[in-house]
């Protein structure tokens, strides 16, 4: 392989292997250090990317296999409860600014 498809070929699997690893929420320095690995293995044995290390994407996974990954849904649950807690305390701050009452109730309770 030529020094310029060897540099192409590192380009495109360096950029698709960020791209993959920061779809995995990696953080930045670990991304830089797995892409100082990459490069200094294909800079000493010549290597395609490719062939080293297999798809990007494969490659993103096996290394993130063994992280936990952050559960989300409390942080959708909270937001959840806040937007419903806010859009009562607006509800009710409206109706008594209006002074609205029906049977003793706020008039957006009917």
């Amino acid at each position: 392989m030529t020094a310029y498809r060897a540099d192409s070929a590192m380009a495109d699997y360096r950029q698709s292997l960020i791209l993959a690893l920061r779809m995995r929420d990696v953080d930045g320095d670990r991304i830089g250090e797995i892409v100082a690995q990459v490069e200094s293995h294909v800079a000493d044995t010549g290597e395609d990317p490719g062939e080293a290390f297999g798809p990007p994407r494969e490659y993103a996974d096996l290394i993130t296999a063994d992280r936990p990954r952050n559960p989300r849904w409390p942080i959708i649950i909270l937001a959840l409860f806040g937007a419903v807690a806010g859009w009562l305390v607006a509800q009710g701050a409206l109706a008594q600014l209006l002074g609205e009452t029906s049977f003793g109730r706020p008039g957006w309770c009917r």
